[in-house]
């Protein structure tokens, strides 16, 4: 198993913990999260040495998946305005357009939005480096 692969694991038992704890278990989530955000960073740090190596046809296709997963996690966002426009709210404790954007906002970080966008800033200095871009 590579590092890659060990670190993706790690990630992904770290995931299936976080979604078993309850609500009152912060330490345990801060801990969790803690661990993920510092994995994240290795794996992204390990993933730009091996992108030198990686040949620019390869690196584009991935940037398009990720803008293509940047796309449908926009598609998830709920639109403040045409919220406000149409008259109606959400259904029960959380209503209004700070509840909106609150709900936006969990939706960024449960998607890794800002993970994503820093890797297609990543492939595309690379691509541009290269002239590919």
């Amino acid at each position: 198993m590579s590092k890659l692969d060990e670190l993706d694991h790690r990630l992904g038992e770290i995931r299936d913990e976080l979604s078993k704890l309850g609500d009152e278990e912060y330490s345990r989530k801060y801990e969790l999260h803690a661990e993920r955000d510092r994995l994240r960073a290795e794996a992204a740090e390990f993933q730009k040495d091996l992108d030198l190596d990686r040949p620019s046809s390869e690196l584009i296709a991935e940037l398009k998946q990720h803008r293509k997963q940047l796309e449908t996690i926009e598609s998830k966002y709920i639109n403040v305005a045409e919220q406000l426009d149409s008259g109606f709210g959400l259904a029960g404790e959380r209503s209004g357009p700070g509840d909106s954007e609150w709900i936006n906002a969990n939706i960024t970080e449960g998607t890794g939005r800002a993970g994503i966008e820093a890797r297609i800033a990543h492939l595309e200095a690379v691509l541009k480096e290269r002239g590919h871009l």
